[in-house]
């Protein structure tokens, strides 16, 4: 009798123990398969070696050797994140694994050198991710600091925090919506010209080759009044200095005005960006000009407030000039750092193309591409330093047949003649940096001097921004109703397969003020 029970209670845990390893091996692979479910979903991003389970009985870590993600968008940079091995640890029992990175992380540059640069943290950061439903439902990350830095140690971006969170779930009809939330703090490194040269700069290129953007070298006898009620004031100058009607434009920059201020100790330029319709004529001898330099104690940074009156950065009591830089600091990058916040949300529903006859044969159906529509509402993506902040929230529709985004977005711009002055510098010194040889006019250009030919061109044209873009920026800002002092608003828009407006104007009209 007992012999019986001994062999019933031995049968009985021989089920259970092989139940359980039918569970863990079930259950780990379910793991695995999702991981590279979603790493084949999103192959055009993601890539990775070798995937490796183990952990019985209790645990299941997933290993994941040579991963590598491409941002999918080109905002922040054109780079690859390289992870040389990660480690993703979870109780059997549970679906949430927490990552360790237990290799060395790289980012390498893709369209342009491919040098590849360490990224160094302040510490391990902390990542998580939960399966659920047969997708990762959540992903959250965030650091207390990283630096990307160059192999002499120079660093190229950095941040003092990062916090990045995504949910994702399965609706109706397949529909996958999908909730992210990205914020950097003090971001170093990154500023508007860079998201020109990832976004724009390829686009603008073609554009020129194609002719569909005409450049023409600037010149002064071009340039047109700013329009009335403009949002970029002139400083109203001390009454026993000339008039700014009667100063020169500071060379090489006809839409720059040179205002002397006194600073106890002679005379400053500051430069303001509002552009005269008056004469030039020659300033006279007695008037000299001493340029402001950031570092020299003796010079206080003056500012122009929206009344037009000159605000003293030292005053506590003058809440426009608190935060607010010489031009020195406007124009230097290396010393700006931004915060970053992002908050949007993708919904991507998948549609299948009609036939327009009803096939033969119905396996056809089938095999007929799968297409989607991503519907993306910006909730907030809010870019901000003391110089400027920009603030973005709109919806915006991609459709597979449709080469670009339709849809609308705002956005809102405070100090916008600060932000107006960076880009101004910027888009110079890109200009000087595409410099190219000329081609003797009336030769039969090979490629490769054609190639040189359009990029002379697109140095004639970033030179063309650095010079126009004030103007232009005003008289376009002005055309909205919401924009007054030192805040701008741009509404853009499209419609399916037409043109993107910016506050009802053409966005190939304003390429062409230009």
């Amino acid at each position: 009798m007992k012999k019986g029970l001994i062999i019933k209670l031995a049968i009985v845990l021989i089920v259970l123990v092989l139940s359980y390893c039918v569970f863990w091996f079930f259950k780990a692979g379910q793991s695995e398969k999702q991981i590279n479910k979603f790493i084949a979903d999103n192959s055009a991003y993601i890539s990775s070696g070798e995937i490796a389970v183990s952990g019985f009985p209790i645990n299941q870590k997933i290993v994941v050797n040579d991963l590598k993600i491409t941002l999918p968008v080109n905002l922040i940079a054109k780079r690859q994140i390289q992870i040389k091995q990660l480690e993703a640890k979870s109780s059997i029992f549970s679906n949430k694994f927490i990552i360790n990175l237990t290799d060395s992380v790289k980012v390498q540059e893709v369209e342009s050198s491919g040098e590849v640069y360490d990224i160094e943290f302040a510490n391990q950061p902390e990542i998580a991710l939960t399966i659920a439903d047969g997708i990762i439902s959540e992903l959250t990350y965030s650091d207390n600091g990283f630096k990307v830095v160059d192999a002499d140690k120079n660093i190229i971006n950095s941040a003092t925090a990062t916090n990045i969170t995504t949910s994702t779930s399965i609706g109706e009809a397949d529909a996958k919506t999908s909730k992210v939330q990205i914020s950097f703090k003090d971001l170093e490194g990154y500023t508007l010209i860079d998201f020109f040269k990832n976004v724009l700069e390829k686009k603008v290129i073609e554009g020129i080759k194609t002719e569909e953007i005409k450049v023409v070298s600037a010149d002064s006898s071009l340039s047109t009044p700013a329009p009335s009620g403009e949002l970029i004031n002139p400083a109203i100058v001390d009454p026993n200095q000339p008039n700014v009607a009667n100063l020169p434009t500071t060379a090489g920059s006809p839409s720059a005005v040179a205002v002397p201020v006194s600073n106890g100790h002679g005379q400053a330029t500051v430069p303001t960006y509002a552009r005269s319709s008056q004469p030039e004529p020659i300033v006279p001898a007695t008037q000299p000009a001493v340029p402001v330099v950031a570092n020299d104690p003796n010079l206080q940074p003056q500012n122009v407030n929206h009344q037009g009156n000159l605000a003293n950065a030292n005053n506590p009591n003058d809440s426009l000039a608190q935060n607010q830089f010489a031009p020195d600091a406007i124009s230097d990058t290396s010393i700006i750092k931004s915060n970053v916040v992002v908050d949007f949300t993708i919904t991507t529903t998948p549609s299948i193309q009609s036939q327009p006859t009803e096939p033969s044969d119905p396996a056809q159906i089938q095999e007929l591409p799968v297409q989607f529509v991503q519907n993306i509402k910006i909730d907030s993506l809010e870019f901000s330093n003391p110089i400027y902040k920009i603030n973005i929230s709109g919806n915006a529709l991609v459709s597979s047949d449709d080469n670009y985004p339709s849809g609308g977005i705002t956005i809102k711009v405070e100090k916008i003649a600060n932000l107006l002055s960076q880009l101004k510098n910027q888009f110079k010194q890109l200009a000087e940096s595409k410099k190219s040889n000329s081609i003797p006019s009336g030769t039969e250009l090979s490629v490769e001097q054609s190639q040189s030919m359009n990029l002379g061109n697109y140095e004639i044209f970033l030179n063309n921004i650095s010079l126009k873009i004030v103007d232009v920026a005003n008289e376009i800002a002005m055309k909205n109703s919401v924009t007054k002092d030192e805040i701008a608003q741009f509404d853009v828009r499209r419609e399916k397969n037409l043109e993107f407006l910016v506050n009802e104007v053409p966005v190939r009209e304003i390429v062409g003020k230009f």
